[in-house]
């Protein structure tokens, strides 16, 4: 087993060592490793990853799950599924039980919560129902 170990700013290990065929580079532990499982791909396999600093990623980024529990600006298109592939979107407010959903086994959108529009509305199809009053 390869084992690369960093400590108080000195490495241990001559400069330049080369981890070889179907070594792993271990960190601490077992559970910590980077390792190049198949040819032009790279594993960093640990139970948290802690990135200081700026990420740039080229390519396509996959997820099983992701959660940010931090504000986001997308600076791009923002897609979620393809044609024919699509997936549930939802949107909450801030009162409780207040949202917006896009349900993609049904294409329809339910709004739950005040719908304010400011500008021309025009509708291609019927109306089938209105609860309440409409002012017009």
């Amino acid at each position: 087993m390869a084992r690369l170990r960093y400590l108080e700013n000195a490495r241990t290990g001559k400069a330049g060592t080369m981890c070889t065929h179907n070594n792993k580079l271990f960190f601490e532990d077992e559970n910590a490793y980077i390792n190049a499982s198949a040819s032009g791909q790279l594993d960093l396999v640990a139970t948290k990853v802690a990135i200081t600093g700026n990420l740039t990623v080229s390519g396509i980024t996959s997820f099983d799950a992701i959660r940010v529990a931090f504000d986001q600006n997308l600076l791009e298109k923002f897609t979620v599924g393809e044609s024919n592939d699509g997936y549930d979107v939802q949107f909450y407010g801030t009162s409780g039980s207040k949202y917006w959903k896009w349900t993609a086994a049904s294409n329809k959108v339910a709004m739950v919560g005040d719908f304010d529009i400011n500008g021309n509305m025009a509708i291609t199809g019927n109306v089938t129902s209105i609860s309440g009053s409409l002012g017009v």
